[in-house]
């Protein structure tokens, strides 16, 4: 038999919203170095600060004002995505262009990245 208070405490935790643990809370959010290292599908890319934030939207900035938390691994912050075309979003941030790969399947890759990282004006330039 249950008691009522256990059926109210069952009640209370079904009603409990889903956690979210890849956010940072505010008193858990990290400083960042004005330079950065990332370790990305095993490849390490150093970067300016400033150059992950630049665009506001994307999920590097949000990653990188602590909005999202990150992962860090061998002293980098670790991004679970391909390297292979990591340094053509790179390029992107710092110019707000970038050269294209010619492969059509490197750009349906490049395409997912883009959007993966929140860039609509990269996915559009790949389009």
């Amino acid at each position: 038999q249950v008691s009522a208070s256990s059926r109210v405490r069952a009640r209370r935790s079904a009603a409990a919203p889903p956690r979210r643990p890849l956010l940072a809370s505010p008193r858990h959010r990290m400083a960042f170095p004005p330079v950065v290292d990332l370790l990305v599908g095993g490849r390490r890319f150093t970067t300016a600060l400033s150059t992950l934030r630049k665009f506001p939207d994307s999920m590097l900035a949000k990653m990188f004002n602590g909005a999202v938390g990150v992962q860090t691994k061998d002293d980098a912050h670790f991004i679970d995505r391909s390297a292979d075309l990591f340094s053509v979003v790179l390029e992107y941030l710092r110019d707000g262009s970038a050269e294209l790969p010619m492969d059509p399947a490197q750009l349906r890759r490049l395409l997912k990245d883009a959007n993966f990282y929140g860039l609509s004006g990269l996915e559009e330039l790949v389009k």
